[in-house]
């Protein structure tokens, strides 16, 4: 889910050197489409330096009473005052066609004056199919919050399908993981982890979600969020998605 991994974020917000491991859990009930539910976990271990962030995280699904895990590397290098960029891929360790084979992005981030951020990129999905995706976003702060509107642009059978998400973030500290957000949108989200092995079926969605992340002490975060997702995954056939996640992460 959007929501789940918050990915429209900086990390390079958080200018101190830290280093932090965590455990993040997400489930996902099907009112209609599925008679299982979806488990995603993920272990990670990030560390901040001055050049930029770098995450590394073990992804472990469970979905239709079968196993799959991939190895997934991100890094968010800067590269001048203003600039910076996201860089990431993932490999599959055992698939079960719950991960891609592999997955590579890119996106580069450029503050354009009057607190407004422009990101530009592409996802490329490798199943059985290859998928393209090119990313287009534009985010403003305001105060302590931070509006976010990101699109998707995928080509299939001669015709193009786009995705819009609008995401909202306020920050309840100085501290960037204290905050609260919510989030709206159409389409398929290529950057939801718990939807990586169904952006390929799904035609249209609609989807709304909520964060909620908080500092306990000064090295403990605790994450938790939903999200809904009303999906058509066959031609004028809808279902409902509900999804719920929760986080904790430790500082040292």
């Amino acid at each position: 889910m959007i929501s789940v991994f918050s990915f429209a974020q900086n990390p390079n917000e958080d200018t101190q050197q830290t280093q932090k491991i965590g455990f993040n859990y997400a489930f996902t009930h099907f009112d209609k489409r599925f008679n299982d539910p979806w488990h995603l976990a993920s272990v990670s271990y990030s560390k901040q330096q001055k050049w930029g962030y770098t995450g590394l995280n073990l992804n472990y699904a469970n979905r239709f009473n079968k196993n799959g895990s991939e190895l997934e590397l991100e890094t968010y290098p800067k590269f001048k005052k203003g600039m910076y960029a996201y860089v990431g891929g993932a490999a599959k360790l055992s698939s079960n066609a719950l991960f891609p084979n592999y997955r590579v992005g890119f996106s580069l981030y450029q503050s354009l004056g009057r607190k407004l951020e422009l990101e530009t990129g592409i996802r490329h999905l490798a199943f059985d199919q290859q998928t393209d995706v090119w990313v287009l976003g534009l985010g403003k702060y305001m105060g302590n919050a931070f509006i976010n509107l990101r699109s998707y642009w995928s080509r299939n059978n001669g015709r193009w399908n786009e995705s819009f998400i609008l995401s909202s973030k306020f920050y309840l500290s100085d501290d960037r993981f204290d905050y609260f957000s919510v989030n709206v949108g159409t389409g398929v989200a290529f950057d939801d982890p718990t939807q990586i092995n169904n952006v390929v079926y799904q035609l249209n969605s609609l989807r709304a979600g909520a964060d909620y992340s908080r500092n306990i002490g000064k090295k403990s975060i605790i994450k938790a969020g939903f999200q809904w997702i009303n999906e058509e995954y066959q031609n004028d056939t809808y279902g409902n998605q509900l999804g719920a996640n929760i986080g904790f992460y430790q500082k040292f």
